[in-house]
């Protein structure tokens, strides 16, 4: 199993909970992540055999999953390891495609925020949207969400690979009221969208690489 399709896994398993614990229509957040989560219990399977492979990470000795909160740690550590090890021609290039998939990101989300607008509990008319509609709202505000993490991902591969600073804005945080209908500030998005664009485009414009400007 490849890094990359580990990465996904957690991500999608990540977008599942939020909309989980996110009650579209209801008016409030449930507070489930708020409770603590049993670092010696096998998430799989709750048994309480383990073997620990390091910091927050084990194998079940029951069913022999492994996971813990250090396994996507070491996962992480393990890809920036196999960047850094590449020839300098290849590490090159795998920056400069991590910096266009990220700028192929943005452009896509560029159109779910558009769609999402300022208010998206409001019809264009200014009415209230629809109850059933509601989910769809919630699952296109975590969508984008999960697609800037990806674009953060690919500026972290590429600052490895061009060995250059970047400086990450602060990512957008999850909505901590329990009236909130939806899980992030679209707002906060479109902030958070803005200063990763920005990022982007000045790092292929350094490495003069050329792109369509993603219009805002």
């Amino acid at each position: 199993m490849t890094t990359d399709f580990i990465f996904l896994l957690v991500l999608f398993g990540a977008v599942a909970i939020a909309f989980a614990v996110f009650r579209p229509g209801r008016g409030r957040i449930r507070e489930v992540l708020d409770e603590p989560i049993d670092a010696n219990t096998c998430v799989a399977c709750g048994s309480r055999l383990l073997t620990f492979l390091g910091p927050a990470h084990y194998r079940c000795d029951a069913c022999g999953y492994e996971g813990g909160r250090g396994l996507a740690q070491k996962q992480l550590e393990a890809r920036r390891a196999s960047l850094k090890s590449l020839p300098p021609t290849e590490r090159r290039k795998a920056g400069i495609e991590a910096l266009r998939e990220a700028h192929r990101i943005l452009s896509a989300a560029s159109g779910s925020l558009t769609t999402l607008g300022t208010d998206p509990l409001v019809t264009r008319g200014g009415a209230p949207i629809r109850a059933d509609d509601v989910d769809d709202r919630v699952g296109d505000v975590l969508h984008v969400a999960g697609e800037l993490g990806r674009v953060r991902t690919c500026l972290e591969d590429a600052a490895v690979c061009l060995e250059a600073q970047i400086a990450l804005p602060p990512p957008a945080q999850p909505v901590d009221s329990e009236a909130a209908t939806l899980p992030y500030s679209v707002a906060e998005l479109e902030r958070e969208f803005a200063q990763l664009l920005a990022l982007v485009e000045e790092a292929l414009s350094a490495e003069r690489v050329p792109f369509r400007p993603v219009a805002r």
